[in-house]
């Protein structure tokens, strides 16, 4: 596969995705969430994200979310 139809897979990819901004409220949460839960502040900013969306987390890394109450996780192989 050459790289023309290799970006243009992960451009696809990346075009059903939504961008997210961070505001007041994702922010004041993931901070809440690092003091509680101390996390790293990006594992803060995307559970607070997540949350803030009504959203399932989908990731590997369980560990770094287990424990935040509020948060749907699913895990992948």
């Amino acid at each position: 596969m050459n790289e023309y139809v290799k970006r243009q897979e992960v451009n696809f990819l990346f075009s059903k995705f939504e961008t997210i901004a961070v505001n007041d409220e994702i922010a004041q949460r993931a901070g809440e969430i690092r003091r509680r839960f101390k996390t790293g502040i990006i594992d803060a900013i995307i559970a607070a994200t997540t949350i803030h969306t009504n959203a399932t987390l989908i990731t590997k890394n369980v560990k770094h979310f287990e424990g935040i109450p509020e948060l749907e996780i699913k895990t992948i192989a």
